[in-house]
């Protein structure tokens, strides 16, 4: 049986907590307001003006209201906590074979956590915990979405991360550990899937916007390997150019890939 536990203590788990239960008062003592935005959660990124009509004093609170309440929503006991590691897999006679250097991994989940926080503000995509992914899985990442269910007028969903550190070929090996620009390229696809559940044109767009963002903020480097390419062209484009491209090119590769 695998195991999974948290190698940290959550912090401040009362004033999470408090300002999850101020937030929900505040969103259900507010007018119903009927708008695009809140249709689902996360809101549209960066609307122009133009097609945006004013925002509503109401509706500015409980967008914020919403913010606050996903940001500092925490997960139920079923779910991983944050930077929670697992404890075992099995080999390929079946014997169960303990995970070692938990508390790396966890340290390393910790530190794309904290680095990648200027990217979660700039584009409003928040996730309740980022744990880690069972090295034995086929997926480098999986995203679980939790209802929150806050009103009827209102769907918006908190989300769980679980991102693979260790490869499968030797878990235990620490020099086989996914290097920092590919963990973070798995991240980068997962947060724009928290706005965008397919990979369409938006995805693309918001996927190269994070890219350059977080470049421009010395989130991400590149020169680096990505040791998990992607099975589309102009994603593993825009990772070795750093979200560099423009509109245009963008969508001419994604016409290109499809038409392949």
């Amino acid at each position: 049986m695998q195991s999974c536990s948290s190698t940290c203590i959550p912090k401040k788990r009362s004033r999470r907590k408090l300002k999850v239960k101020k937030s929900v008062r505040l969103l259900k003592s507010l007018p119903p307001v009927k708008h695009p935005r809140f249709k689902t959660f996360p809101p549209s990124l960066d609307p122009s003006p133009q097609s945006t009509p004013p925002k509503h004093s109401s509706q500015v609170t409980q967008e914020k209201s919403l913010l606050i309440a996903i940001k500092n929503f925490r997960l139920p006991t079923r779910f991983p906590q944050r930077f929670a590691t697992f404890g075992s897999y099995r080999n390929e006679k079946g014997e169960e074979i303990p995970l070692l250097h938990r508390d790396q991994v966890a340290k390393i989940l910790e530190g794309l956590d904290r680095d990648i926080q200027p990217v979660l503000r700039r584009f409003k995509v928040f996730y309740s915990a980022l744990s880690e992914g069972h090295p034995q899985w086929s997926k480098a990442a999986f995203t679980n979405r939790i209802s929150l269910n806050f009103d009827e007028n209102i769907r918006a969903f908190a989300h769980h991360i679980q991102l693979r550190v260790r490869q499968k070929v030797a878990p235990n090996d620490t020099s086989l550990f996914y290097n920092r620009s590919t963990l973070l390229a798995v991240l980068f696809h997962e947060l724009a899937h928290i706005r965008h559940m397919n990979h369409g044109e938006e995805f693309s767009m918001l996927l190269r916007d994070i890219y350059r963002y977080a470049y421009k903020k010395g989130v991400f480097k590149s020169g680096q390997p990505h040791q998990l390419p992607s099975c589309r062209a102009w994603e593993n484009l825009l990772f070795t150019c750093a979200g560099s491209m423009s509109d245009a090119r963008l969508l001419d590769l994604r016409a290109t890939s499809t038409a392949n």
